[in-house]
Order: structure tokens, then sequence, then C-alpha cells
């Protein structure tokens, strides 16, 4: 029987307003200049740095101990919003911190918004592979931890944050990362082999100094055992059910030890990254759903709401062609989802 392994997902898109409205400051306006890795990354920090459940206030709250963390941010706030947030140092809990606040409720309230809370990953602003890279380098940066130790890896920890998590690992699938998730009070993403930390260094990275010594000492360590590629483990049971090759043969042509093709073939064995992948596909969504919500909200300015109606209907490629066909009736009624769903027939 074929094993079908989930490559990449995108899920749970809450409603928001698009992103080209918002403002900084409780007085001045400041528009987002675009739609940017920039953005991207400090939606990765609010999720790192926001507790679960917290409702929008009238500012957003970044605090570390870590001032060059907070100056990334800043750096990024700078370059989406042309603003210079101030950080101040401050003692919490007996602890020396520093911390930088952003005075908007029209950012609080969108960040709010898209992550529902700090609940849920914010697809609507991660459709190219940059912004995924770019969310994922600010969640790790900001609240992810390293360990050369007995127990090497790379994670994450976030109180009641289960969920939150769970979509966090589905951007990393999206980077050819399966990550270890466990669910507790204190739930925890891990990325556990070395595969995955070479794969993190090359397509993710870091951007704080403390880390980047921990990363390559990482990723130079003498691996317990080999990682396999789930490329190999399906190009086995292919081989073995299309051809008539022998295990050695098989084992030759995809570079895998001939006892473990063999034990694959009968069922006998599976490599950890695709027990990872198995694990994590019961939350795996259809990709055309993502594509069709992108259409809306991103071309049109429409409501994730109504893009989520619209993708239990439609397709993609049936999207995009209305929207050619009659780019102006729909640019005459961009960002009312009310207008866009009646020209869709929907």
């Amino acid at each position: 029987m074929e094993t079908t392994i989930p490559q990449t997902n995108f899920t749970n898109v809450p409603k928001a307003p698009p992103v080209e409205s918002l403002s900084l400051g409780p007085s001045a306006p400041f528009s987002l200049r675009s739609e940017s890795e920039s953005f991207a990354y400090i939606l990765g920090a609010f999720l790192a740095h926001t507790e679960v459940g917290t409702k929008a206030g009238k500012q957003v709250s970044f605090a570390s101990e870590n001032r060059e963390s907070l100056q990334i941010v800043a750096h990024h706030l700078r370059a989406c919003f042309d603003y210079s947030p101030e950080i101040n140092p401050i003692r919490i809990d007996g602890r020396d911190l520093h911390r930088l606040i952003v005075c908007s409720p029209a950012l609080s309230r969108h960040l709010h918004t898209v992550t529902d809370d700090n609940q849920n990953v914010p697809w609507e602003h991660l459709e190219t592979e940059k912004e995924q890279r770019a969310f994922l380098r600010a969640v790790f940066d900001q609240a992810g931890w390293m360990s050369c130790g007995s127990s090497p890896g790379i994670g994450i920890n976030k109180t009641r944050g289960y969920d939150l998590l769970r979509d966090v690992a589905r951007v990393a699938m999206s980077v050819g990362i399966y990550p270890l998730l466990s669910d507790a009070t204190l739930a925890t993403l891990r990325f556990r082999e070395r595969r995955d930390w070479l794969v993190f260094e090359n397509t993710i990275g870091v951007s704080l100094s403390k880390d980047a010594d921990k990363l390559s000492d990482l990723c130079t360590m003498r691996a317990t055992k080999r990682s396999f590629e789930i490329e190999q483990f399906e190009g086995a049971l292919r081989l073995a059910r299309e051809t008539n090759l022998s295990y050695s043969e098989i084992a030759k042509a995809i570079d895998v030890p001939v006892c473990s093709v063999r034990d694959w073939v009968k069922g006998r064995g599976t490599p950890a990254i695709v027990k990872r992948a198995l694990a994590l596909e019961p939350q795996v969504a259809d990709l055309q759903d993502h594509r069709v919500i992108t259409l809306l909200y991103r071309h049109l300015g429409s409501s994730s709401e109504v893009a989520r109606q619209c993708a239990k209907v439609l397709r993609a490629t049936e999207v995009s062609l209305r929207i050619e066909r009659d780019r102006e009736r729909f640019s005459a009624v961009r960002g009312d989802s009310d207008a866009i769903a009646k020209l869709l027939g929907i």
C-alpha cells in the first residue's frame, strides 16, 4: 500500500481587514509600505512574545532579556512602517529586561485578528516561501532554544500553545522540516535530526549573534544514526512495487542500506522523518483552499471569512479566470466582501 506523505499545507485563515489599512501611532497614521518579509517577521515575533488567548489592546509589547532581539524587531518595524520605536530597560518580577512598545490600536487589533488572539498562524501573510522563512526565523529568534548537550536540537515551548505550535509545524513542513510536536500544558515543537538542523541553517537561519555559534555547532555534530529522506522511502516502495529489482539494486539506486530497504518494503520499519510527517498528516488541509483565500485577500481585499466560503465551492484557477475576465467590475468593489461574493456567484 502506497504511503502518501504531506508536503505542505495552509489552513485556519482568520477574518481580517486588508493589511494596507493598518496605521501606527495613536494619532499620526503610518501606512504599511508593502506586503513583505518584514511584516512576516513582525508576526512571528508577536506570536513568540504574546501569551496564547491574550486580547487586543491599545499597544503591542515585546520584552526580552536580549536587547539585540528587540533591535531586530525595531528594524523590521522601520522597514514596514517607517516607524522607530524606543527600547527601554524595565524590571519585571526581579528580572532586568528590555521592552519595546508600539502604541497602535490598529496594529494590535490586526495582529490579534489574523492570529485569532495568538492561537493560529496568520496564513494571509505567508503566501511566499520568503515570508514563511522570515516568519519561522522570527519565532525561533524571539522564543526558540538550541541545545548541543545530551539531547541536542532546536525547539520552542509555548504554554497552552499546542494549536499554535501545530500551525508553526505546518509552516516548517512547507520548507522541508518535519518537527516533533508534543501536547502538554507546556507544548513543545522540536527539530531533532541533523538533517533538519541543516535545512534550518540553509533555509531559515538565525539573526542573533548568540544563536549563530550554537547552530553551527549543531550542524557540525556527528550524527549518531543515519537520517533518511521521505523521497528515499517513497522511492523504495515505488521501485519494489513497479519493478523486478532486487533489494540490493533498489538500495544502490536510492543510496540506502539494503537492510533498510528490506524493512521498509516488508513493513517492518519506517524512517523517523516519515513517522513525524504522518503524525502531522491529520492536520494537513488542501493547499487549494489557501490559493483561493490568497487570491481574494491579496488581490481584492476580501475578508477571509468570505474567502473561506469561496474556497469550499470554487477552484483557484476558476477564481483567477473570473477576476481576469471581469477585472474592472472586481476592481470597482475592492474591499467589499459582499459585492465580491455576489460577483463570484456564492
